[in-house]
């Protein structure tokens, strides 16, 4: 599925990108950033402690932590984010945890978050979605046929927070479309 997504997202992406999947430790998400950098046209890797946020980067979070965003400023004197890896409790029983990144997206970015959920199990994302939401953001699931798990897209349609129900190969169009109009 994210092969599906990240292979079509253009190399002149106006945005930063997290992915945030459930995988253990052992180097997983590391091996995960490597396959997914090489059908990109966006360099992808693993996060780091510090990562400054930044336009056509696509972040994996590392397995084992959550990732946190916190507001910094940039060397333009603008807002950016800067990614906190947090050794915290599991939330959901995960780490990292989709919630604590959505979350910490909207306090940082408000309406200016784009996300998606794909296919997972339990309810992890939906709280941070209707955060996102509120905050003006825009969210959107893959619909119930295209995900293996639909568990984690149904919690956060349970909570009417989401903006869109897409087959998954009409999500990276629409993640484009959202940033584009966005930006202006």
């Amino acid at each position: 599925m994210l092969d599906t997504i990240v292979s079509k997202l253009p190399p002149d992406l106006n945005a930063a990108v997290i992915i945030t999947q459930h995988m253990p430790k052992g180097g997983f998400t590391a091996a995960l950033a490597a396959r997914l950098n090489r059908i990109s046209a966006l360099q992808t890797r693993e996060t780091e402690n510090g990562d400054i946020l930044k336009n056509g980067i696509i972040l994996v979070s590392r397995a084992g932590f959550h990732t946190v965003i916190s507001s910094v400023l940039d060397k333009g004197g603008g807002q950016s984010g800067k990614i906190i890896l947090t050794d915290s409790p599991p939330v959901h029983n995960v780490k990292p945890a989709v919630d604590k990144t959505f979350i910490s997206a909207a306090q940082v970015f408000g309406a200016n978050c784009v996300t998606a959920i794909l296919s997972g199990m339990g309810n992890d994302g939906g709280e941070g979605s209707e955060v996102i939401k509120k905050a003006g953001g825009v969210t959107m699931v893959c619909r119930e046929e295209d995900c293996l798990v639909y568990g984690m897209a149904r919690y956060a349609l349970s909570r009417n927070c989401v903006d869109h129900v897409l087959p998954l190969q009409d999500i990276p169009g629409k993640i484009v479309e959202t940033i584009r109009t966005m930006n202006g």
